[in-house]
């Protein structure tokens, strides 16, 4: 690209731009913006930043004395199901509910600025590849209900930032993975990329990682293990991805069409209100299917060897965090489409590693496809209503979907793979930091 400028900042500007359109949208024409709104699950929102409201609103419940971790009034039925830690921050900045709509706005605008840290775009292409993801109806999904998510994206993608810098700004970085993992656990999945410091500098940081870890979970625990009991199990139909997708739906469908399921196999919970809606798989079996997809992802790790060295400064370390976060959430947990923005901080490595490594073409294809299924997911649904087909065109594309996410976690855990034995080795050999390697 001929402009440095828009090469770093170019997905960012165009990120702001469409988040200023949709702004204009709600004020002046509410019934498209209603349309917009319903793009990503079917659910037609009135009003923006809803997920922000609901834990802003948690905060100042609990404040008052109110077990949010449990359904109540205070939060409309609600409950709470993220760490203790933030209750306590929005109590202690005493962020009130009625903040969310101008937090939403700010949280979108930090997002946009974060697409302009990672590594600056090496030709046209590659911009409208990175623009395709950072807009997406995922990435709309976050920003239009300024899910935390959005806030961890962007803590996150600036540790990586700090983590290509010198040994003080790497602290730094560490720091904020820590703090990501305090308030919504998933985080400390990036703690890996310490693998890169040399040994003594590792050593240090697990440590330290492992002090606050016990002290944190020695002074929340009541409150963290309320938390995880209440994460839900999302419908493996709707807008969502996880390995327990598959098996889910696959379950679900068996029961539904009357037969029985073994209580060894699965078990069945309630989706809003309906009895029996939703058969989910014992964790014995969930634990399988994960040691499945691991294996795969082992087995077939050296074919086709990964060119790292090729990757240029920063690449490397967007690609693993990316690599890290979803493989670590695809494989433990149902996940809500908009987790899957970390999905763009993986895309300029594997632009860059294309021409050398074949499958990096098909993830980015993936990649893109699963940030953009919910528009097509909706027209398969739609088309099933008109033809009065059943489930026929919207379940092969599920079915698609599904295979996909499993090709795409694959895929992302032989990077994760290929990046841990480099840096395991160097590690253990007690050679020096991966950042003077990389100089």
């Amino acid at each position: 690209m001929t402009s440095p400028f828009l090469a770093r900042w170019g997905v960012s500007l165009v990120a702001f731009g469409v988040l200023l359109c949709i702004t204009v949208l709600y004020f002046s024409a509410h019934p498209l913006y209603l349309a917009l709104s319903a793009i990503s699950d079917g659910a037609v929102r009135h009003f923006p930043f809803g997920d922000l409201a609901a834990i802003l609103q948690a905060g100042k419940c609990w404040g008052q004395g109110v077990n949010v971790y449990a359904p109540n009034s205070c939060m409309g039925g609600g409950e709470f199901n993220y760490s203790p830690l933030m209750l306590h921050v929005f109590w202690l900045l005493h962020l009130q509910p009625s903040w969310s709509f101008l937090c939403g706005l700010a949280l979108g605008g930090v997002y946009c600025v974060a697409l302009g840290w990672l590594p600056p775009a090496g030709s046209w292409r590659e911009l409208a590849l990175r623009l395709a993801s950072a807009i997406s109806p995922a990435s709309y999904f976050a920003i239009e209900q300024a899910n935390i998510d959005v806030f961890l994206f962007v803590m996150l993608t600036g540790a990586v930032w700090l983590l290509s810098r010198s040994l003080a700004w790497r602290m730094g970085g560490y720091g904020l993975i820590l703090t990501g993992f305090l308030l919504k656990f998933y985080p400390v999945a990036m703690l890996p990329l310490a693998m890169r410091e040399k040994r003594s500098h590792f050593s240090a940081g697990a440590a330290v990682s492992l002090c606050v870890g016990t002290l944190f979970l020695a002074y929340f625990y009541h409150g963290i293990v309320a938390a995880i009991a209440t994460l839900p199990i999302s419908d493996p139909f709707i807008n969502t991805f996880g390995a327990i997708n598959l098996s889910s739906g696959l379950l679900t469908l068996y029961a539904g069409s009357g037969h029985a399921t073994p209580q060894w196999l699965a078990y069945n919970i309630p989706w809003f209100n309906v009895p029996h809606a939703i058969w989910v798989p014992q964790p014995d079996i969930r634990l399988c299917q994960d040691a499945c997809i691991v294996a795969w992802a082992m087995l077939t790790w050296r074919r086709g060897q990964i060119p790292l060295a090729e990757l240029n400064s920063g690449e490397p370390l967007f690609l693993e965090a990316s690599a890290l976060l979803i493989s670590v959430c695809f494989l433990l947990a149902s996940n809500l489409s908009y987790r899957a923005i970390y999905l763009s901080l993986a895309v300029p490595g594997l632009w860059r590693l294309r021409k050398t490594y074949r499958p990096a073409y098909g993830l980015l294809a993936i990649l893109v496809f699963e940030l953009w299924e919910a528009p097509i997911r909706d027209f398969f649904q739609a088309l099933d209503h008109v033809l009065h087909a059943g489930p026929g065109p919207a379940l092969l594309f599920w079915l698609a979907r599904e295979v996909l996410w499993w090709w795409l976690a694959a895929g992302l855990l032989r990077i994760v793979l290929a990046f841990a034995i480099l840096h395991l080795g160097r590690l253990l050999a007690g050679k020096i930091d991966a950042i003077k390697l990389e100089a």
